[in-house]
């Protein structure tokens, strides 16, 4: 982890891979799970969270299917494309999902299952809330006035 942080520090590219396979810092680091790097390199300016080597894996799917959950959840909180699929091999036409599903990685799938939902989420208990601290208001307000006739 210091190692890669002295790196970006004096500017280094964080997407740099060797051109026979194309594997990033932040592929490698997603699949061996540290978390440590995931999050220095998501942090760097210029990280490419959806870079994808020659076969069009991404460090979700490596992280998924060896299933780093934490890395993982880095790299969607990042953007990660949950669309994007593997273009060759014998995994192609897969995207991270597929992936995590075909090693019975379980608690990946779970995470990318609910990963398109979170945002909405987040949007519909914002909603509620508000919904809730208006109808608490209306209340509040119905209860002052109850108590305002019976003076």
């Amino acid at each position: 982890e210091d190692a890669v942080g002295a790196l970006l520090d004096s500017r280094a590219d964080p997407n740099v891979s060797p051109p026979y396979c194309g594997l990033t810092v932040l592929m490698r680091a997603s699949a061996c799970g540290q978390t440590g790097v995931v999050a220095r390199l998501l942090a760097a300016d210029g990280c490419e969270v959806n870079q994808q080597t020659k076969s069009g894996a991404t460090a979700l799917m490596l992280a998924g299917r060896a299933n780093r959950t934490s890395a993982l959840k880095l790299l969607v909180e990042a953007g990660a494309d949950l669309s994007l699929r593997m273009t060759s091999g014998i995994d192609a036409g897969k995207n991270a999902l597929d992936l995590a599903v075909q090693e019975g990685r379980i608690e990946s799938e779970l995470l990318l299952r609910v990963a398109p939902d979170v945002d909405k989420m987040a949007a519909a208990d914002a909603e509620a809330q508000a919904n809730r601290a208006a109808k608490e208001k209306r209340l509040a307000m119905e209860m002052f006035d109850i108590w305002m006739q019976s003076v």
